[in-house]
């Protein structure tokens, strides 16, 4: 997140844009926790 908040940062024209990005990022996350769980759950 400090991205976001460093002064070289140009925020998107469209706040849409930037709301896609971070949900993009949380959804990402979500993808890679479930994979670990999943492998955990396949190999005991």
């Amino acid at each position: 997140m400090v991205l976001f908040l460093s002064p070289g940062y140009h925020l998107p024209a469209n706040p849409s844009q930037e709301l896609f990005g971070v949900v993009s990022i949380g959804n990402r996350a979500f993808i890679l926790i479930f994979i670990t769980v999943q492998a955990f759950h396949c190999f005991p």
